[in-house]
Formats: C-alpha cells, sequence, structure tokens
C-alpha cells in the first residue's frame, strides 16, 4: 500500500522559504532529497514545481491556475481531489506520494501524511515562509522520531512516523 510522505526542510524557526525561494541549505540536503523523491510520484504546488527538475518524478501540481501545468501528469485547483489521484496513480505503479510544498499545500494536506522525512538545520536564515506546527511533530508522542543521516555537523535528516502504539488507545 503506497504512502503518502512528506519531505520538508526547515531551519531551527521552522522556516522553509524566503523571498519565494528556499533557504541556504547544504547541497548535501538537495542531494539527500533528489535521491529520496526520485522517480516517485510528487505532489507539489506549482511555484515548486516550477523549481525542481523535471526528471525527478511523476509530478501532480496543486495551483489555482492548473492550465498552466500541462507538463505534469495532473494538475488540479483542489488539494484533497489532487493527492486522491495520487494516491490511487501510486498505489497503481507500487510507489509512494511525496508531498514536497509548498507552505500551502503542506498545511492543507499535514493531517494526511503518513510520514516525514525533515531536514532540520540548527541554524537560523531570514525567511518570511515558516512552518511552526512541524515543532509538534517534534514534541507530540504520537510520532517516532529518530534520526535518519546526519549531513552536516548542524544539519539532520529525521525520519518522523506515526505512533501506532500511541493511536487509539483508550484511557479507562
Amino acid at each position: 500500500m503506497s504512502k503518502v510522505i512528506g519531505v520538508v526542510a526547515v531551519d531551527s524557526k521552522y522556516g522553509i522559504g524566503n523571498e519565494g525561494k528556499l533557504l541556504p541549505f547544504p547541497r548535501e540536503d538537495m542531494l539527500h532529497f533528489q535521491s529520496t523523491v526520485k522517480d516517485g510520484v510528487i505532489l507539489c504546488t506549482g511555484s515548486t514545481y516550477n523549481q525542481m527538475r523535471k526528471s525527478l518524478g511523476e509530478f501532480f501540481v496543486y495551483s489555482r491556475k492548473p492550465i498552466y501545468y500541462v507538463s505534469a501528469k495532473r494538475a488540479c485547483s483542489s488539494g484533497a481531489y489532487l493527492l486522491n489521484i495520487a494516491k490511487r496513480h501510486a498505489a497503481s505503479v507500487d510507489k509512494d506520494v511525496y508531498l514536497c510544498g509548498g507552505k500551502r499545500l503542506y498545511e492543507l494536506l499535514q493531517s494526511q501524511v503518513d510520514e516525514w522525512i525533515i531536514t532540520m538545520d540548527e541554524n537560523v536564515y531570514p525567511s518570511d515562509c515558516t512552518l511552526p506546527w512541524i515543532e509538534s511533530l517534534f514534541t507530540d508522542p504520537s510520532w517516532n522520531k529518530e534520526v535518519i543521516k546526519e549531513l552536516t555537523p548542524t544539519v539532520k535528516v529525521y525520519k518522523v512516523t506515526k505512533n501506532v502504539d500511541n493511536i487509539g488507545v483508550a484511557v479507562v
């Protein structure tokens, strides 16, 4: 069964971008990102799509103006509908769906994500685009956190998954 995997890089204040561009994370992060999503089913906003290499995978683009993204596998103005289409497609080709941004899409679909791959940089960069709710993934006991890679002394990649031991537990 296909999973929905959110992939995001944040600084220590949960910033993801500034003036429409990604923050200056180390090159190793971009290489890790590309190897993670390579040949996958990628769900992203139009602005994120415009910044990505089209050879990475099959793109499903969320945009208010889907007509601009005819080169994508599918483009649509409904995030929930687009996610359902991407999930069906991913299941048919035995792949996962990678939710790769931007902010609007992360916030719209965060409750649908089964697993997060989060690059955390201890530095703080000028940022006008933040995802403060990501902090809850690190503090809420219903999520398991593990470091899967250390890219530099200040940059780590975490795999954050739902803690099945805490799901559906009734307190009596």
